[in-house]
C-alpha cells in the first residue's frame, strides 16, 4: 500500500508540475517540487507501516493493565496513574515535535530551492562573479535547517527518554504501593506482574516511532 501511495503521489505531482502557470512556478520552484516528490511522497509511504500502531499499541497497554489489576489488585492503580501522567507529558512533547518538524520541512524546502537555483543558473552566477553571495545564501539556509533539525532531535530524545523511563518508574511505584497497603505481595504475584510489565514494554518503546510517523504524515500532507 505504501509503495502504491508513493507512486500515485509522485505521478500526480509530476502531472501537476507540467500544468503550473508562471505565477505558480514562482511560488513552487523546481527544488520545492523535487522535495515534494522525494521527501514527502516517501514519508507518506513510510507512514503506512506505522499507522496501525497508533491504535494497536494503546490497546495492548490497556489489556496489560487489566491483567495487572487482576494479579495485584488496588496497587495497580498507582502504576496506571503514573502511566497516564507520563503519557500526557509525552503527548505534549509530541506536539512540540509536530511543530518542529513543520519548521524543519519549510527550512528544507528553502535549502533545496536555493541549491537547485544555484545549479540551474550556474553559468550566470559565474559570469557575474556572484559565487560568494550565493554561497552565503546556501550556507544560511543550511544553517537554518540544521537548527530546526537540532530542535526536532532534542525533542525526540526527550520523548524517547521519558517513555523508556516509564516502565521502571511504574514498576517501582506499583510494588511500593503494594507493600505500603500490605496487599499480600507474594513471589508468584511479583513474577506475574513483572511478566505483564514486559508485555507493556515493547508497545511503549514503539509508541514514539508511531507518533513521529504520524506527525510526519500530517506535515507532508
Amino acid at each position: 500500500m505504501g509503495n502504491n501511495v508513493r507512486t500515485a503521489v509522485m505521478t500526480a505531482l509530476y502531472r501537476k508540475s507540467l500544468r503550473l502557470s508562471s505565477s505558480a512556478r514562482q511560488e513552487h520552484g523546481v527544488g520545492q517540487i523535487t522535495n515534494y516528490m522525494v521527501v514527502d511522497a516517501q514519508q507518506l509511504s513510510d507512514a503506512c507501516l506505522q499507522l496501525h500502531l497508533c491504535w494497536s499499541l494503546p490497546l495492548q497497554v490497556i489489556i496489560a493493565l487489566v491483567l495487572l489489576y487482576q494479579v495485584i489488585g488496588i496497587p495497580a492503580f498507582a502504576g496506571i496513574a503514573t502511566m497516564i501522567v507520563i503519557t500526557l507529558i509525552t503527548f505534549l512533547i509530541s506536539q512540540r515535535q509536530k511543530h518542529f518538524i513543520g519548521l524543519l520541512m519549510k527550512a528544507r524546502d528553502r535549502r533545496m530551492k536555493s541549491i537547485t537555483e544555484v545549479l540551474a543558473y550556474m553559468k550566470v552566477i559565474k559570469l557575474q562573479a556572484w559565487e560568494e553571495k550565493f554561497e552565503e545564501k546556501v550556507m544560511s539556509d543550511r544553517k537554518a535547517e540544521f537548527n530546526r533539525l537540532s530542535q526536532f532531535v532534542y525533542s525526540t530524545g526527550a520523548n524517547i527518554f521519558t517513555l523508556w523511563s516509564l516502565l521502571p518508574i511504574v514498576s517501582v511505584l506499583t510494588y511500593v504501593t503494594a507493600v505500603l497497603l500490605d496487599t499480600g505481595l507474594t513471589t508468584t504475584k511479583v513474577f506475574t506482574a513483572t511478566s505483564v510489565f514486559r508485555i507493556v514494554q515493547q508497545p511503549i518503546w514503539n509508541f514514539p516511532q508511531a507518533a513521529f510517523a504520524l506527525a510526519q504524515l500530517v506535515t507532508s500532507l
